[in-house]
């Protein structure tokens, strides 16, 4: 048997079978059910699937036959690359001259029918075929030789659904390696996070630690001014006291002591509480509140800080519990704040109006000044840390109680807003949310 022309086609069609990767590779079952159903359906002792190498013809599927490959040179398969009719059909390879002598046994009794299908690929490549051999000489119908066709068709579309899972394996795998590198550069990050982590952590507790140093500082430095401040007003006092008909320049002296002292208390006091306010805890230390008698003790303290420069007109608009959840200590320090803003740039001998309602949700409260008011421009500003307003050159201050009052209402979660006309005067407007028994805002 001549064996075909290994022209440039030949080689092509090599090389495609090789890239197919299906040479040499273990039995599998896809391929083995396709020769099982060819026996049953052609009622045949033989079927195989073979593919045609340079030299040889290797079988991937074989029933009846104990082979693996043959020599190229006397495989009647590899006649199907010299024909081309769609089946290639033998009826008594016995009365074939070309295969005359090329004799295959099976169970004593030699093999006359042969009956192969191409096995193409998308470009024609013939790779091998799908036989079906019997003992006895016979023909193919035309039915039978289109199943034997549609056959073939299924090996092809299983050895390009094999190499198309081999690439998604090889895909997959790859993808695994570099996903597997990620993690492992990703562990390596993380680690190198949680020691910086770490190390920010310590720096914020050193800073913490600082700041509350700091705190405590500034509040024995406020403690420790505080009794020189009252000696000498308790001296300047006991001498105007004592000597009842002072000279006229004395008696200034007398009065410019005491008013620098409480100016000095005043601003001691606002730094006071501007630092206290990084010591408070003011959602662990939350207690109930009877907002009424709160609001009274105040307005008792303010009278007296007071002096009877200014009346104080307080209308309660609702009240619906006595109690309150909050922080007792800082609704304390907010009233101190506005109360003693509310004198200070108040008009000699005008009514401070102080207004409150309070439920379980809310408490709220206003404070109403009759005096200078504040230019448009100056209420975005007046809650900033220094800041001193046109109307406050006459008074004594550091531009730090506003501040305070606002770090305070914001942390005892409410807001606060702020209205000023020459007619009305000005007005702060404060709401308190009320915490839960776990220290948080109630929501709705």
């Amino acid at each position: 048997m001549k064996i075909p022309k290994t022209a440039k086609r030949e080689e092509s069609r090599l090389e495609t079978l090789i890239a197919y990767r299906i040479l040499d590779t273990p039995q599998e079952q896809e391929f083995d059910i396709i020769t099982e159903i060819s026996v049953e359906l052609f009622n045949t002792p033989v079927s195989t699937i073979s593919f045609i190498d340079k030299d040889r013809v290797w079988y991937k599927s074989v029933v009846g036959l104990n082979t693996k490959e043959t020599k190229r040179s006397e495989a009647v398969c590899a006649e199907i690359l010299n024909d081309d009719n769609d089946i290639l059909e033998i009826e008594d390879l016995s009365n074939d001259p070309k295969f005359s002598s090329s004799t295959v046994f099976i169970d004593d009794q030699s093999l006359k029918f042969y009956a192969g299908a191409p096995i193409k690929d998308r470009n024609g490549f013939t790779l091998g075929t799908l036989c079906v051999m019997d003992t006895k000489p016979r023909r193919l119908s035309d039915i039978e030789k289109s199943r034997l066709k549609s056959l073939s068709n299924m090996v092809m579309s299983q050895i390009e659904h094999r190499l198309i899972q081999k690439h998604l394996n090889q895909y997959v795998q790859l993808q695994t390696a570099e996903l597997q590198k990620t993690l492992i550069n990703l562990r390596n990050k993380v680690s190198e996070t949680q020691q910086e982590k770490a190390q920010l952590i310590s720096d914020l507790q050193e800073e913490k630690d600082f700041a509350d140093m700091r705190a405590q500082l500034v509040q024995s430095i406020s403690k420790q001014f505080r009794s020189p401040l009252t000696t000498i007003t308790s001296s300047a006092q006991l001498i105007e006291m004592i000597t009842p008909e002072l000279s006229t320049g004395m008696d200034k002296h007398l009065n410019r002591i005491l008013g620098s002292v409480k100016n000095i208390a005043e601003m001691m006091d606002d730094v006071l509480y501007f630092h206290e306010l990084d010591l408070l805890n003011l959602h662990d230390s939350a207690t109930e509140i009877n907002i009424t008698k709160l609001v009274y003790t105040a307005l008792d303290r303010a009278k007296l800080e007071c002096q009877g420069r200014n009346e104080f007109q307080v209308d309660c608009l609702e009240e619906e519990t006595l109690k309150f959840y909050s922080n007792k200590e800082g609704l304390e320090m907010l009233l101190k704040v506005f109360l003693s803003n509310a004198i200070k740039y108040s008009t000699l001998g005008s009514i401070i109006k102080f207004q409150y309602s309070v439920n379980s949700e809310s408490f709220q409260f206003n404070v109403n000044t009759k005096g200078a008011t504040l230019k448009k421009s100056e209420l975005k500003q007046i809650f900033d840390l220094f800041y001193r307003g046109d109307n406050s050159a006459n008074t004594s201050g550091l531009g730090i109680g506003l501040t305070t009052a606002r770090k305070l209402i914001g942390s005892l979660n409410g807001q606060i807003k702020v209205e000023s006309t020459s007619r009305d005067g000005t007005t702060f407007y404060v709401l308190i949310t009320a915490f839960t028994q776990e220290g948080q805002a109630e929501t709705k």
